[in-house]
């Protein structure tokens, strides 16, 4: 897959990106973009904005997940910051996450360690899950058993693959 070949540290750096520091060639085409992103229901453009970013975050982060579960970064994806960045803590934050598809078929690394920090990044708000683990060998009873603990009361549909 393409996705295996991204480069790490573009993601990482996307994680800690923040929309309203961005630039633009007009300056006024910059207020113009957060004021499209709108505002929460009492009026603040800032809490919209980072609601924007928190979901830009965790997009990042859904994308970085099978690389880093590779690399043995989930919960610490920054090498040059340790501790700073935590996948399931930045996967968490996002409240406006309704559908998360993730497959992590045939990544042998899969354990049920990686079982428990999935479950505690799932975001509060999810209604649709949809987890692929075929040919995962790894994984136990117990990592399904920390799935199910870790799931979201809103959510309605779940979609689990163990084939293999």
């Amino acid at each position: 897959k393409r996705e295996s070949s991204f480069p790490l540290a573009l993601l990482v750096k996307g994680m800690v990106a923040r929309l309203e520091q961005g630039d633009c060639t007009v300056p006024v085409d910059k207020d113009r973009i957060l004021e499209c992103i709108g505002r929460d229901a009492a009026g603040n453009r800032e809490a919209a904005v980072d609601i924007a970013n928190r979901s830009l975050h965790a997009q990042l982060a859904v994308a970085a997940w099978p690389q880093a579960l590779r690399r043995s970064l989930v919960t610490d994806i920054d090498p040059n910051h340790p501790d700073a960045i935590s996948l399931p803590e930045v996967l968490a934050c996002d409240s406006t996450m309704g559908t998360l598809s993730l497959s992590l078929a045939n990544y042998l690394e899969v354990t049920d360690d990686d079982m428990a920090a999935l479950s505690e990044g799932l975001p509060p708000n999810l209604h649709t899950l949809s987890l692929n683990f075929a040919g995962c060998t790894n994984i136990t009873s117990e990592g399904l058993s920390l799935i199910a603990q870790g799931l979201p009361i809103r959510l309605r549909v779940l979609e689990l693959t163990f084939t293999g």
